[in-house]
């Protein structure tokens, strides 16, 4: 079957009224880094993003994320990122999913390799399809975790999260954490007494906040 790229841009534009304005300079932006072949994948993926019904933010995180993944690892991934995107779309939200895409171009940047970035984003389905409601806070201090982790790190910290943190039985206590300092231990009767059991995208949740206060601290867990 022919690509009609008039076609395909007609079809964004109606599905997602903003990428008129923006369409043409993401397609020449992405020329740089893509190939005629890709570029023709990738309109052609977002076109089917655009079908979910998941909201216009995701299909613009989509075209404007790929084309800077494409430039760090190889345009094999093309296919990675469309199959994540629609099997977290069955567990999560559009804007959890948006997230998800705004992220990929930094963890393309830190890690380099199309393999790292494959083995993130089945880390993110993993924690999507278990913990959904942790997914939010991870992705929002994301730039800070691969900063001082790995990919590998990363999962060992999310699973660390899920497996050890006690549930939060009230999310204002949850932001309360922001505002003093935290235990070094989960298992601290301050943290135990403040806590009931649990599920686990509350603890992955509670992982989020904590975590990022014990990167922050000197001596904090070794995850990398």
């Amino acid at each position: 079957m022919s690509f009609d790229m008039q076609e395909v841009k007609e079809s964004l534009i109606e599905s997602v009224p903003q990428l008129e304005e923006m369409l043409d300079s993401l397609i020449q932006e992405a020329s740089h880094h893509m190939s005629e072949a890709s570029r023709q994948t990738w309109l052609q993926n977002a076109q089917g993003i655009a079908y979910l019904g998941k909201g216009q933010q995701i299909v613009i995180s989509y075209l404007e994320a790929v084309p800077q993944v494409v430039s760090q690892v190889e345009d094999e991934i093309l296919d990675d990122v469309l199959e994540t995107v629609m099997k977290l779309s069955s567990v999560t939200s559009g804007e959890v999913v948006a997230l998800t895409l705004d992220s990929l171009p930094l963890v393309a940047e830190r890690t380099g390799d199309i393999d790292l970035l494959r083995q993130y984003l089945a880390l993110i389905y993993q924690l999507g399809s278990k913990t959904p409601r942790g997914l939010r806070p991870m992705l929002g201090i994301i730039d800070d975790l691969m900063s001082k982790l790995t990919v590998s790190g990363l999962r060992r910290w999310a699973q660390w999260g899920r497996k050890h943190t006690p549930v939060i039985s009230r999310r204002r206590w949850i932001i309360s954490v922001c505002n003093r300092k935290i235990p070094r231990r989960c298992s601290s009767s301050s943290v135990k007494a403040r806590c009931s059991s649990i599920s686990s995208s509350d603890q992955l949740l509670f992982a989020s906040v904590l975590g990022a206060r014990f990167l922050h601290s000197p001596g904090g867990v070794g995850f990398r």
